[in-house]
């Protein structure tokens, strides 16, 4: 059985799981062998230090130049591989600047994703398509994603529209303008049975309970004394855990003296009975609690502050705890334009940084494992990290900058 898989000058070799498949790289050469048949099966142009792995499903991966890929299939049939494409960062780490036990390409288990070492980051690639449209989208104006990350709310200038997020399909429009050329704020209730967004009227609530949608009656709004309600921008909206109140963000600049005036306003959802508000700055961070009746606002310099909406007190909380932070496990940090990702362990690190300037997001928002991104250039992404996070565990993947950063490609 030593004549069959005759390599001259191969310097590299692998096997697939089961231990059925073969294959070996020369320079110029790699091949496909079928170990149970003892028979050659596909030769195809190699580098040296071209990558090359099997997935659990005994497909081959390799890396055909620096800028593509090929998977050989041999799984269903070994006397018929079936060859497919997919397209690869220009820069491949070579074998030689990498442990010997450590691959600079592998697929991901369920084969959706593949990651590739490069010299400078460590890069995820998808395997499928998930983007809703080809064409640039110019019209979003605000993004969010349902509690359970099954729905996404999208913004226009003319209307509200739910997507199922996990398929990237539309299911619903609602007709409501918006005179903002720039941001339309829309948030998702914590249940998922409420929208709200902001209209040339004020601020809307959508009900989606049941299928059905219709605007709520109730109006909101907050003319303070000497404003004109046509003047004033709404920056932020949010509906607390028990869909009992609502809370804003309202801005106004005093063309006289240039001086920009900002409130903070809570509102009983089912009357629209304006409960409290306060004047602030600009506001950096704004959020209601995931467990309780506190409504976090921080400015854009200076500490968190958080507001009890049942006593409508300041209150120093030294220990927020998860009140804040949700079920999400990825978050988008601003400074470094970075995703960062929480793993099971606790522990913390980059999932995406240094992105190319394409990507740039101008909105975001998480749900668990997902993430949906609306980038400066009008590309909407839906990202689904599910078993990424359990992945780069068992890997034990370490959270250096040099080594473990992860690019959106």
């Amino acid at each position: 059985m030593i004549s069959p898989f005759y390599h001259e000058d191969a310097s590299y070799v692998c096997i697939s799981c089961d231990g059925s498949f073969l294959a070996s790289r020369a320079w110029g050469e790699a091949r496909l062998w079928s170990t149970t048949q003892g028979m050659l099966l596909a030769t195809f142009e190699s580098g040296w230090d071209c990558g090359m792995v099997f997935s659990r499903t005994n497909r081959l991966y390799y890396v055909v130049d620096p800028g593509s890929g090929r998977v050989y299939d041999a799984s269903a049939d070994p006397k018929s591989v079936t060859t497919k494409s997919f397209p690869l960062p220009s820069t491949i780490m070579s074998s030689s600047a990498v442990p010997h036990t450590r691959k600079f390409i592998l697929p991901t288990p369920d084969e959706s994703r593949i990651l590739i070492c490069t010299p400078s980051v460590l890069q995820v690639w998808s395997l499928q398509f998930t983007d809703t449209r080809d064409t640039p989208r110019y019209d979003i104006r605000g993004i969010d994603l349902s509690g359970d990350a099954s729905l996404l709310a999208l913004a226009t200038e003319t209307d509200i529209q739910i997507w199922d997020a996990r398929f990237g399909q539309r299911l619903h429009v609602i007709q409501s303008r918006s005179r903002s050329k720039y941001s339309r704020p829309v948030a998702f209730s914590p249940k998922g049975e409420l929208i709200v967004s902001v209209s040339d009227d004020g601020i809307n609530v959508v009900d989606v309970r049941a299928g059905g949608l219709r605007l709520l009656p109730t109006a909101y709004s907050f003319p303070p004394q000497g404003w004109d309600a046509t003047e004033m921008d709404i920056e932020c909206v949010g509906i607390s855990f028990h869909s009992s109140k609502l809370a804003a963000i309202l801005w106004r600049c005093n063309r006289a003296s240039g001086k920009e005036i900002r409130y903070l306003c809570v509102w009983d959802l089912p009357s629209g009975t304006l409960l409290h508000s306060l004047e602030c700055s600009y506001i950096d961070v704004f959020q209601w609690s995931w467990t309780d009746q506190y409504l976090l606002f921080k400015p854009w310099r200076g500490n968190p502050r958080y507001l009890n909406a049942e006593t409508f007190q300041e209150e120093i909380l030294e220990h927020p705890g998860d009140r804040f932070h949700g079920p999400n496990h990825l978050h988008y940090y601003r400074e470094g334009n970075m995703l960062g990702i929480q793993l099971p362990s606790g522990r913390e690190g980059p999932l995406f940084s240094a992105l190319s300037s394409h990507l740039n997001p101008r909105f975001f928002s998480s749900r668990g494992d997902r993430a949906c991104i609306f980038s400066l250039d009008g590309q909407l992404l839906l990202l689904n990290t599910s078993g990424l996070a359990a992945y780069m565990e068992i890997c034990d993947l370490q959270f250096e900058p040099e080594v473990s950063r992860i690019r959106l490609c």
